[in-house]
């Protein structure tokens, strides 16, 4: 399947590069089928282009939120 990915706070290019080069050996080698791709989008791009959703927010104890900076 194709990815779509939007973390407001940080992108890890080099993260979403190694899952491409597994995706792209994957078809290489003929264990896919199709040619997919992963990579970094907008809120909105995401939200109305994709066909599911999965939301990864950290697990914080009451009282010990930490917030990090949005840059």
């Amino acid at each position: 399947m194709n990815i779509l990915c939007f973390d407001p706070a940080y992108e890890n290019r080099d993260y979403i590069h190694a899952i491409q080069e597994v995706k792209d050996l994957r078809y290489q080698r003929g264990i896919c089928r199709d040619k997919t791709w992963i990579r970094y989008t907008t809120l909105h791009d995401a939200l109305s282009n994709a066909d599911y959703i999965s939301l990864h927010v950290p697990l914080l104890r009451e009282g010990r939120a930490r917030l990090r900076p949005i840059t």
